[in-house]
């Protein structure tokens, strides 16, 4: 029987599995669109998409701003905002508590 270390281990390295497929796809999916969009001589408001600048994403520096609050054994963090990642949803829903992955406060 794998203990809970190994299958934290197991878990995680599918979500990167998952997540690497997930780019993969993406990647093709755009291609797919941006050819179909040339053949058909589609403009971005045709499908629906409103013209203007795009607005500029959050930076790195920005992102990380927030302190981290949660922080698994093999180095993975989250801040305590937004949805709960994959790592703590299936902690949790094995049993862990979320009091066993918050940051303690350096004094």
């Amino acid at each position: 029987m794998a203990t809970y270390a190994e299958l934290i281990a197991q878990a995680t390295a599918l979500m990167e599995q998952a997540e690497a497929l997930r780019k993969e796809e993406k990647t093709a999916a755009i291609q797919k669109i941006r050819d179909l969009a040339r053949e058909f001589d589609l403009s971005p408001e045709e499908l629906g998409f409103a013209p203007g600048k795009r607005k500029a994403s959050r930076t790195a520096a920005e992102k990380s701003s927030l302190p981290v609050k949660f922080r698994s054994p093999i180095g993975q963090q989250w801040s305590g905002r937004g949805s709960k990642p994959a790592w703590l949803a299936l902690a949790l829903d094995q049993g862990a508590s979320l009091e066993d992955y918050r940051v303690k406060a350096e004094v």
